[in-house]
């Protein structure tokens, strides 16, 4: 009499070392996964906000975020129908109205 081939050890073993592949697979993509969060880390991640909102000291406010230097080289300012200006101060001042109370800096 022949023993049957899917015993319950071999069934115990296929599924360890199948467990074990996965599990290797998992760790091998967290670690890219981390890999690739730290090189992003390093580059800059600059954001815009406003600053003393509600005052005549309303500011907007270019701010880095990330851990490396950011360099700008150059800003463009267009607006919604494409016209570009030099600056933003150059847009508010295209834009504001004359009786304005808003200081540009």
């Amino acid at each position: 009499m022949s023993k049957p081939f899917w015993t319950s050890d071999r069934i115990v073993s296929m599924s360890a070392i199948f467990i074990s592949l996965a599990t290797l697979f998992v760790f091998v993509y967290q670690t890219n996964l981390i890999r690739e969060q730290q090189h992003l880390s390093v580059y800059p991640h600059l954001s815009l906000g406003n600053a003393y909102s509600g005052s005549l000291n309303y500011q907007q406010v270019l701010s880095n975020e990330g851990i490396g230097p950011a360099f700008i080289e150059g800003i463009e300012v267009r607006d919604t129908s494409g016209k570009e200006y030099s600056s933003l101060s150059d847009y508010l001042f295209y834009h504001l109205e004359d009786e304005d109370s808003v200081f540009i800096y």
